[in-house]
């Protein structure tokens, strides 16, 4: 491809003096002799060595477009708390919605924070190299906390002194919520009666632990130790839930420990803290706030690898034994109606109902574990393959578990939809 170049310039016709503000000028020079008027031409411009593609420049771009080609899409749908991802590559993703590229396949443990609906239940995924990856849970608010009023306080002095808040929120079973900012260590007590009995979950950010120690009159005992994951390295909250005999820990949403204890029923709440002298700082904004127990409630997510092959895990607070039914459905083609006390619409007197395209049988026609019993622990997993048809490229389903009684007598609960496009 040719090109035009013009060169063309203007010089000053006569010397000139441009003074320094010192003693002696400076001569710039007599007025030089005027250029020949300007050639045109229309050579093509020869590339030059910065212009030719190198080879590293070359294989920099294959393997760029190879990382994009491979690259596969995590979509979180639903929810009102944060996603928190650990495996190859950690992300967190925002409710309600939320998209992120990742790459690197492997295992993957997905949690999620408590809501105002509960805890969606966490998954572990097998994910291959490049895969999509669908994660959805019921629409739901952020979790409503209420900040605890410090009742009394002790502590304070230099870096290294410990400080002690007391709030009188007597209560046997809550959900307290501790922004953790710059900390040293960290501790939170509930149930406590008097200096002789509590529980106390202390947070250590050196040695990167979470401990749960009970004490009642003698001295204290641990009654577990867990090290925080590897994705988790800057925690931003620690969290104890008292449910009954259900103690549990999260740091940023993730399930460290669990433990059954029913030694102390209720009692005062309070916090200590350390602040980490080489940072200055202390605890988070918030501090220490407070919620009823979230109650566990139904996740799902549909990796996605090849054309005509999909897995579908759902995970769910059923208990173990019912059958685990895997059921492509459609949207209600009008909208929701208003419904009364019983769940009936009142104009059509039935539940609402969205047309079913396609339920799984014994048969495994939809892929081994489309119909299976719900396994004792961790999620319902479904490898789901249907045949490349003309017909059935581009549409798209909404895929789910369907959780059945042992003897098929009733429905007790469904897991969120993922759009699944066949």
């Amino acid at each position: 491809m040719g090109g035009w170049i013009v060169a063309m310039a203007a010089l000053p016709a006569a010397a000139q003096v441009a003074p320094t503000g010192g003693d002696a000028p400076i001569v710039v020079g007599p007025a030089p002799q005027p250029l020949p008027p300007p050639r045109l031409t229309s050579a093509p411009m020869a590339p030059t060595a910065s212009m030719a593609p190198t080879a590293s420049t070359a294989s920099m771009a294959s393997m760029a477009q190879d990382a994009s080609a491979m690259a596969g899409e995590w979509t979180r749908l639903g929810g009102g708390g944060e996603c928190v991802v650990l495996g190859p590559v950690k992300l967190r993703l925002a409710a309600p919605r939320a998209r992120a590229t990742v790459v690197a396949g492997g295992a993957y443990a997905v949690h999620f924070a408590a809501d105002a609906a509960g805890r969606p239940e966490p998954l572990v995924l097998d994910v291959p190299a490049g895969a999509d990856v669908q994660l959805a849970t019921a629409p739901a608010a952020p979790a409503a906390l209420a900040a605890l009023q410090v009742k009394d306080a002790a502590g304070g002095g230099g870096e290294d002194a410990e400080r002690w808040r007391w709030t009188g929120a007597v209560a046997a079973d809550q959900r307290l919520v501790l922004a953790l900012g710059k900390v040293a260590t960290a501790s939170l007590h509930a149930r406590m009666r008097g200096d002789a009995e509590r529980y106390e979950l202390a947070y250590d950010a050196k040695a990167r632990t979470v401990r749960l120690v009970r004490m009642v009159g003698g001295p204290p005992l641990a009654l577990a130790t867990a090290t925080l994951p590897d994705g988790l390295a800057e925690p931003r909250t620690l969290e104890f839930e008292l449910h009954g005999f259900r103690l549990q820990a999260f740091v940023d949403g993730v399930r460290v420990l669990q433990v059954l204890d029913g030694a102390i029923g209720s009692g005062d709440v309070g916090v200590a803290w350390r602040r980490d002298g080489a940072f200055g700082g202390g605890l988070g904004d918030g501090g220490l706030a407070v919620g009823p127990p979230a109650a566990p409630r139904p996740s799902v997510a549909l990796v996605r690898d090849t054309a005509n092959t999909a897995t579908l895990y759902a995970a769910s607070a059923a208990s173990p034994g019912p059958w685990a039914i895997v059921e492509l459905a459609l949207d209600r083609p009008h909208s929701l109606l208003l419904s009364e006390a019983s769940g009936c619409e009142p104009w059509l007197l039935q539940r609402p109902a969205a047309p079913v395209v396609l339920v799984a049988t014994p048969r495994q026609e939809l892929g081994a574990g489309a119909f299976a019993e719900t396994p004792p622990q961790g999620p319902v997993r479904a490898d789901l393959r249907w045949p490349a048809l003309p017909a059935l490229h581009g549409q798209v389903a909404l895929v789910r578990f369907v959780y059945v009684a042992a003897d098929g007598s009733a429905v007790l609960a469904r897991s969120p939809a993922v759009a699944m496009r066949l």
